[in-house]
Formats: structure tokens, C-alpha cells, sequence
């Protein structure tokens, strides 16, 4: 059976899992509380705009 891959966000030395809603820096994670989660994914899922 094969499984989903989740989205992973690499910025800088940061990981972010949107679905999960963790956040890692170098590795270690990061005390993040829901709404900046849910903030972060918004902002991650956006197309880089000029």
C-alpha cells in the first residue's frame, strides 16, 4: 500500500508541515500555537508574487 507524501516547506534552516501544522528549526521542533500555524500554511500555500 502505498502512502500520501505530505508538503513539507523548507525556508532558511526551517521545515514546516502544513498539515500537521509543525514547525522544525535545524531539526528541533519549534513551539508554534495553531493560529500562526494555520497563518504560516496560508502564507506558504501562495505563489511567490512580485
Amino acid at each position: 500500500m502505498l502512502g500520501l507524501a505530505r508538503m513539507i516547506h523548507r525556508f532558511g534552516t526551517f521545515d514546516f508541515d502544513a498539515e500537521s501544522g509543525e514547525l522544525r528549526k535545524n531539526g528541533r521542533v519549534v513551539a508554534l500555537e495553531p493560529q500562526p500555524a494555520r497563518a504560516l500554511a496560508q502564507l506558504l500555500s501562495r505563489p511567490e508574487t512580485s
